[in-house]
């Protein structure tokens, strides 16, 4: 049977102007059109509301919050760091980022959808309690996260992060709590330059799986069969939360994996058996990363019929 899946989408994603960039407002807008055109009535789109200061606190600091603030607003943009260019709308569409996150939980734990993907730019596992960084103001997952024990007494939250890079962000703000299980397959050595093979020595509840540049999509099921499901059976979450980057994507200009849109299928598909085992079959994916805009909507269609339960392409 497959399942009710949500996908939770706003036009005004495409108001954070990055200019030349590969975090461009067009990749949110492939997504979307390949989504519509693909599954057509079989979705329900639901539009997010804004984050509050106070459930963006939840994790990040009061400093950081009005220094993203002040530069996207009062300054009308800039850069954040290096890597992370902002505009004057980017404040606001972050906190409609990180509150899609949070309709996406809404939806989930009142049952009106069985999975959720949350179609959201800017992106969100590079953010700390401190800093923006990797295209990243705010940090969606954790916010997400921390928002479900909060708000719907979630004791056991796991997440899954297949972005290509290291969810560092995530990790430093939640990798310490013994009731997040956080789990990251990524390229290493690869920006940001942390999760190597010995980053998580001693820490019961991370998983970090360091892979070389040209890994397929048999190698990441491999893992997730071998170390994650244990991992998640001891763990028994009460909700599974993906960090979905496609750039793992072989397309992918930044990456340097092989993934195909079957191997997101086959991921998002193994998450949502589990789910069915321990949660209720709750699954809510972020988008994250993923810039290759003639590939984007193919993977984003295998994503979702990972959640949907529907095998072929």
């Amino acid at each position: 049977m497959t399942k009710r899946v949500a996908i939770v989408y706003d036009e005004r994603f495409m108001d954070h102007e990055t200019g030349p960039h590969p975090e461009c407002p067009e990749r949110v807008e492939v997504i979307s059109k390949a989504l519509r055109k693909h599954f057509g009535e079989q979705l329900m789109w639901i539009s997010p509301r804004s984050a509050t200061e106070d459930e963006i606190l939840l994790v990040h600091s009061e400093s950081h919050l009005r220094r993203v603030q002040e530069i996207c607003v009062n300054q009308g943009g800039g850069y954040l760091d290096r890597d992370t260019p902002c505009s004057e709308k980017s404040f606001e569409v972050a906190r409609l980022a990180a509150g899609a996150a949070l309709t996406g939980m809404d939806l989930l734990m009142e049952g009106q959808a069985d999975r959720v993907f949350a179609v959201v730019r800017p992106p969100c596992h590079h953010a700390s309690r401190d800093r923006a960084a990797g295209f990243c103001l705010f940090n969606n997952t954790a916010i997400c996260a921390e928002y479900g024990r909060s708000r719907f007494g979630c004791r056991r939250v796991a997440i899954l992060d297949w972005d290509v890079h290291h969810g560092n962000g995530t990790e430093a703000l939640l990798g310490m709590d013994p009731n997040v299980l956080f789990v990251s397959w990524h390229q290493w050595p690869q920006y940001p330059g942390t999760g190597g093979p010995r980053s998580c020595e001693g820490m019961d509840t991370v998983l970090n799986l360091p892979l070389p540049r040209g890994a397929t999509g048999s190698t990441y099921m491999k893992l997730f069969e071998e170390r994650v499901d244990p991992l998640l059976h001891y763990f028994k979450p009460e909700i599974i939360i993906i960090t979905t980057g496609f750039d793992a994507g072989a397309a992918d200009p930044l990456g340097g994996m092989l993934l195909e849109a079957e191997d997101f299928r086959d991921l998002a598909a193994r998450a949502c058996q589990l789910a069915d085992e321990f949660c209720g079959g709750r699954v809510l994916s972020l988008l994250a990363g993923g810039y290759s805009l003639s590939s984007l909507g193919q993977y984003a269609i295998g994503h979702v019929r990972g959640l949907k339960g529907l095998n072929g392409r």
